[in-house]
């Protein structure tokens, strides 16, 4: 997966009490992959690589790198700027947007 295409998002996390997570999310162990919906029923897979907060809590916004997971996938819809939601199976999780390539949160 070291070849895998990357992109660099800003992600916020709803907080628990509004269906959020309950517990942060590992975003650097590669461990995280969730799907990004850009259009519904548009599920695209993902890992969470590397980011400045290593585990957001719930409630917190982390920008951080994602590699795309998939080969033949297309996944022309994530491009900067563009919003979509990161969803756990059914549970939307989080909100985030595209950024251009390394640009910071601001």
């Amino acid at each position: 997966m070291n070849t895998a295409p990357r992109i660099q998002v800003e992600v916020h996390f709803k907080p628990t009490a509004a269906g959020g997570r309950a517990r942060p999310a590992a975003l650097t162990t590669g461990g995280y992959r969730p799907h990004f919906v850009v259009e519904p029923g548009q599920m695209l897979g993902v890992v969470f690589i590397h980011a400045d907060i290593p585990a957001p809590p719930p409630g917190e916004t982390a920008v951080a790198t994602v590699a795309l997971m998939y080969e033949g996938v297309d996944y022309s819809a994530l491009v900067p700027g563009a919003v979509f939601d990161v969803v756990e199976g059914r549970q939307v999780v989080a909100t985030g947007r595209v950024l251009p390539a390394d640009k910071e949160k601001k």
